[in-house]
């Protein structure tokens, strides 16, 4: 109980970045990877607040690139902070997202589709996107700690992934905040 009790007050004097009221906190850890915080930020469209979205990995680092390629466990954690985010318009922000990165970072036209589809559920402000990439196993999905699937391949990891931190990421200030450290 004590030990209980103690990890639980460790945590909450964590160090968080908090971003649109959204905290994120230091570190998250899956199984046997410790994730921490690169960087969070908040994604902008004509000046309204849409979601906000924390990056979390195993080695923290500036470089776009390095993030992109290299095969390390990483987080993505979005939460929305508009009731205007919906699912047809999170569907449609994926696909534009992959039209950009897959220029630099090409991945099949059937694992974007299989993405795309795992999206199948409605949408609303205060709802948690996580996107877990795991070496050799691939990346899961989860909305709302439900998880939805799973995609294999690392081609399909920095696709995803160059969506916010590639060459013509979906919002510049948004790449901007997940890159500091």
């Amino acid at each position: 109980m004590i030990v209980i009790v103690f990890m639980f007050c460790a945590t909450l004097c964590l160090a968080q970045k908090e971003v649109a009221g959204v905290k994120f906190p230091d570190f998250y850890q899956w199984k046997n990877h410790k994730l921490y915080l690169n960087g969070a930020g908040l994604r902008e469209k004509w000046w309204i607040d849409l979601y906000v979205a924390g990056f979390y990995v195993e080695k923290r680092s500036q470089d776009a690139k390095e993030l992109i390629e290299k095969d390390q466990a990483a987080l993505m954690r979005i939460v929305i902070v508009s009731s205007l985010v919906t699912t047809d318009r999170m569907k449609e922000a994926i696909q534009e997202g992959f039209e950009k990165s897959t220029k630099f970072y090409p991945t099949s036209k059937e694992k974007i589709q299989h993405f795309i589809k795992l999206f199948n559920t409605e949408l609303k402000k205060g709802d948690v996107v996580e996107l877990l990439y795991l070496p050799k196993e691939g990346t899961y999905v989860y909305i709302n700690r439900k998880y939805k699937g799973h995609l294999k391949g690392e081609d399909f990891k920095k696709a995803l992934w160059a969506i916010w931190l590639g060459p013509d990421p979906v919002d510049d200030d948004l790449k901007n905040e997940l890159l500091k450290l």
